[in-house]
């Protein structure tokens, strides 16, 4: 089963960090409802926000990344600095990138939080 790196918005964008965690969870089981193996830096790394600073959290899931066959990136992923990092680093990398879409998911019959203004 290919490792498949889950990359949504965390601290970024319209939503709060508890949404775009919700969101998170979601891509990671349309990873799964896909066939990979999901490794999702929020469920990895979210105990660590209080403790470790951001520049240490990216460092870990670039590192998450490095070992990963693939990266499903969120609908809203360019409102992401942390994702645009990942996906430079992907495409640098020639990690194949699979860009999922809203309609990818509602056909899965899976919800996402969305907004469309700050």
């Amino acid at each position: 089963m290919l490792r498949s790196y889950i990359a949504t918005p965390y601290n970024s964008g319209p939503l709060i960090v508890a949404e775009n965690a919700k969101n998170g969870r979601t891509l990671a089981k349309y990873a799964r409802l896909k066939g990979f193996n999901p490794l999702s830096p929020t469920e990895n790394y979210n105990h660590l926000s209080d403790v470790v600073d951001e520049r240490k959290i990216m460092e870990l899931c670039i590192n998450l990344l490095l070992l990963c066959d693939c990266v499903h990136f969120a609908p809203n992923w360019e409102l992401s600095t942390g994702a645009r990092i990942e996906h430079a680093i992907a495409t640098a990398t020639r990690i194949p990138i699979i860009l999922v879409t809203h309609a990818d998911l509602v056909s899965e019959k899976l919800s996402w939080i969305e907004k469309t203004s700050w």
